[in-house]
């Protein structure tokens, strides 16, 4: 028997943006193109949702209040997220790096689902 997470995992998308209206927008795409989506001000609330809730994808900021994107993603529990994806954003283009799935704002909202569609699907952008 299959839970209700463990099959609507893939679908399900994590935004972490500390900028409201960033969020909003992306939220909205993903939900009109038919994506679970729970969303996360900052870190920390993102850190307590993945506790109670198995997703497919992060999609996060980078640069945020208190911890950045990153530190978060390595303070994930990894045995709870084994199939976890992350997709980073940010306005900031010092903040790439070789090896890191990276959406840079401002996107479109073509964009963002291009990239989402291939970080969930495994595919790495850089």
């Amino acid at each position: 028997m299959r839970l209700e997470s463990e099959s609507t995992a893939p679908g399900v998308v994590l935004v972490v943006e500390d900028e409201a209206a960033v969020r909003m927008f992306c939220c909205t795409v993903l939900r009109r193109s038919g994506y679970e989506v729970l969303e996360a001000p900052g870190p920390m609330e993102a850190l307590d949702t993945l506790q109670h809730k198995t997703v497919g994808l992060v999609l996060t900021d980078i640069t945020m209040p208190g911890m950045n994107g990153k530190e978060m993603v390595k303070r994930i529990d990894r045995g709870q997220q084994r199939d976890l994806k992350v997709l980073y954003m940010s306005g900031y283009s010092e903040n790439l790096e070789p090896g890191l799935d990276f959406l840079e704002k401002p996107f479109t909202s073509a964009d963002l689902l291009k990239r989402v569609r291939a970080a969930l699907d495994g595919v790495v952008s850089v």
